[in-house]
């Protein structure tokens, strides 16, 4: 009888950042904290940040159009020190259940890899006090029309890339958000939901996803 091979590929989870490491919403934290630091160093810039803000509470612009205002200032005007001590603010904030979680995956040797929509700028710093080596978030670009947030399918073709380019297979995702649902519905994929709306159990449901619940 022929012996079936052991299987060597090497496994990855992948973790969302807002609402699942961390038990908030990083971005509000990120505008007021962009806002203050042009009050105190650019007051023109100010004006407009806060117009943006302004216009984004009005529906009248994107929440994509302020996310890169906010990243053009402060690629700009703002230094890693200042994106460092942002990324320690948000660490108070860590869910004691995913990190557990995420402790249990790398010992039963699971690559973590964070996959956010939260800009590169301080996901990454933030990353590496979580102890994460790898992750995909949006990055800033000059030109607004090649500008495109790590979010829905994005995030699933960053997310498959670096894990190929590691000689990964991804199969676990950490989420609270239906935005994830297509990594959600990679072949293979397990799911464990982090406090989920009911508009997210909704769509997992009618997507015919199973998954674990943490709250």
């Amino acid at each position: 009888m022929e012996r079936t091979q052991p299987s060597h590929t090497k496994k990855a989870t992948v973790v969302d950042l807002d609402g699942t490491i961390i038990t908030v919403n990083s971005f509000p934290a990120f505008f007021r904290m962009v806002i203050k630091h042009s009050l105190c160093h650019s007051p023109a810039s100010l004006t407009r940040l806060a117009m943006c803000g302004l216009l984004r509470r009005s529906g009248l612009i994107s929440h994509k159009r302020l996310k890169w205002e906010l990243l053009r200032y402060a690629s700009k005007k703002m230094s890693d020190s200042d994106m460092s001590d942002f990324a320690d603010s948000l660490l108070r904030h860590t869910n004691p259940k995913v990190a557990e979680v995420l402790q249990k995956e790398r010992e039963a040797g699971a690559t973590i890899i964070l996959a956010t929509a939260a800009p590169e700028i301080y996901a990454a710093p933030l990353a590496r006090r979580l102890h994460i080596d790898h992750y995909v978030a949006t990055r800033y670009q000059s030109d607004f029309n090649l500008f495109s947030e790590t979010r829905k399918n994005e995030k699933l073709r960053k997310a498959m890339e670096t894990a190929k380019q590691l000689g990964l297979k991804i199969v676990k995702i950490i989420s609270d958000h239906h935005d994830d649902l297509p990594l959600m519905k990679s072949p293979g994929v397990e799911t464990i939901l982090v406090s989920p709306s009911e508009k997210t159990v909704s769509e997992l449901e009618n997507a015919g996803i199973n998954y674990i619940r943490i709250n």
